[in-house]
């Protein structure tokens, strides 16, 4: 609600400034010990004091201003490595989960895929690397006709493992031709770079993921 009276308080518009005590000040302590011992006890700084005594205070109050800082910075690494090691056992619970949902939607893919293993398991022809993209050659299958822009998975029937999502890019006569999207199998992949071209796919095959247009 507005607030209408006349005349209106100042410190509502004209507050007056705070101040924000930040831990850098503590060294302005330095000089002030310096000039205090300088200016009001000069016959301090001017006895004859044991060289070590010198040292034990004049080195600590010269070289606090970088000492300092280093200490806070090791603090906050302290408290840093202390909250990681407190909080790791959730984040250890947090991986494992994210791994069983993996491996459970896996599963849910590969049943899905088995489903339609009969008449809709497409044979693997080739597969090459070519910038970057795992590129496959896919057997044609009159019982599943696919069309451009199609997603297929191919599936590692030994183990139920994805070995990778692929889009259908062009339809050829006797093969389709897919390039990856996403999941590829990086070990799959690396060995297919090696080698150039493969021809050999032990116990893997390709399901489209929904039925095929005209071709």
């Amino acid at each position: 609600m507005a607030d209408h009276r006349w005349p209106p308080d100042p410190s509502a518009y004209y507050p007056w400034p705070r101040p924000h005590w930040r831990h850098e000040f503590w060294l302005t302590a330095i000089p002030f010990l310096l000039a205090f011992i300088v200016f009001f006890l000069p016959a301090t700084a001017s006895a004859e004091l044991p060289v070590l005594l010198r040292f034990i205070i004049g080195l600590p109050l010269l070289l606090a201003p970088i000492i300092a800082p280093l200490v806070a910075w090791w603090w906050s690494v302290a408290r840093m490595a202390i909250s990681r090691i407190r909080g790791y056992p959730d984040l250890h619970r947090g991986a494992q989960q994210q791994d069983t949902d993996l491996l459970a939607i896996k599963a849910d893919l590969y049943d899905v895929a088995l489903s339609r293993q009969g008449a809709m398991a497409l044979d693997l022809l080739r597969a090459r690397v070519d910038d970057g993209h795992l590129y496959i050659s896919i057997a044609k299958k009159t019982q599943a006709p696919l069309a451009v822009d199609d997603p297929v998975v191919v599936v590692d029937q030994t183990d139920g493992m994805i070995m990778g999502m692929f889009k259908v890019t062009q339809i050829r006569d006797a093969d389709y031709y897919a390039v990856d999207t996403s999941g590829v199998n990086p070990l799959w992949k690396g060995q297919v770079f090696q080698q150039g071209e493969v021809s050999m796919f032990p116990n893997m095959i390709a399901v489209p993921l929904r039925e095929g247009g005209q071709q």
